[in-house]
C-alpha cells in the first residue's frame, strides 16, 4: 500500500511495449523524474537477450525553474483546470 499515486509502482505510466519495441517515456513532475530506475536492470536483460528488442527513451527534460509554474499548487482546483485545459501548466 501507498499513500499516494507517485512511486514506481505503476510501470505503465513510464512505458509501453509496442511488438518487440520497449518505449520509455519522461516524466515532468520533479517528484517522478527518477521512476524509470527500477526498470532498467529488466529492461537491460530484455535488450542483451534478443538482438530484435528495441529500445527507445524519450529525451530527460533539464527540470530548470523557468520549466514550472511555482505557485500552481497554491491555486483553486477550478483555475488549475482551467490554465491545463488551456495548456499552461
Amino acid at each position: 500500500e501507498v499513500e499516494n499515486q507517485y512511486c514506481a509502482v505503476c510501470p505503465r505510466d513510464v512505458m509501453i511495449t509496442m511488438g518487440n519495441e520497449i518505449i520509455e517515456a519522461t516524466m515532468s513532475r520533479r517528484a517522478r523524474y527518477f521512476e524509470y530506475q527500477p526498470y532498467r536492470k529488466l529492461v537491460y536483460e530484455y535488450w542483451n537477450a534478443d538482438p530484435r528488442v528495441g529500445w527507445t527513451t524519450a529525451p530527460k527534460p533539464s527540470m530548470k525553474d523557468g520549466m514550472y509554474r511555482e505557485d500552481f499548487w497554491e491555486w483553486p482546483l477550478e483555475k488549475r483546470h482551467a490554465k491545463m485545459h488551456s495548456f499552461e501548466f
